[in-house]
C-alpha cells in the first residue's frame, strides 16, 4: 500500500515539476538533475534526523515515535502549503 502511495505521489510530483519548469525547451535536463539532488539528499539525511528525534525523551526501551509522527505530519502540512503557493498549478 505504501508503494502505491509513493507511486501516485511521484507521478503527480513529476507532472507538477514539468508543468512549472522554467526554460523547459533549453535547460530541462539541468533542472531535472537539480530536482534529482533535491529529492535524494533529504532521503539520505532523513534517517539520521529521525533517529535523533526518536531519542528525545527516551525512557528505557521506549522510543519517542509519537514525536516523530507529529513532526512528520507537520512537515507534510508545511509541504502542502508550499505547493499551494505555486501559481500555475491552481
Amino acid at each position: 500500500m505504501v508503494s502505491l502511495g509513493i507511486g501516485l505521489f511521484a507521478a503527480v510530483d513529476q507532472a507538477l515539476l514539468l508543468d512549472v519548469l522554467p526554460e523547459k525547451d533549453t535547460d530541462a535536463g539541468r533542472f531535472m538533475g537539480i530536482t534529482g539532488f533535491a529529492t535524494s539528499i533529504p532521503q539520505a539525511v532523513a534517517p539520521l534526523v529521525a533517529s535523533a528525534i526518536l531519542l528525545i525523551g527516551v525512557t528505557g526501551d521506549h522510543k519517542n515515535y509519537t514525536l516523530l509522527f507529529v513532526i512528520a505530519a507537520a512537515l507534510v502540512l508545511l509541504g502542502g502549503l508550499v505547493v499551494l503557493r505555486i501559481r500555475s498549478v491552481r
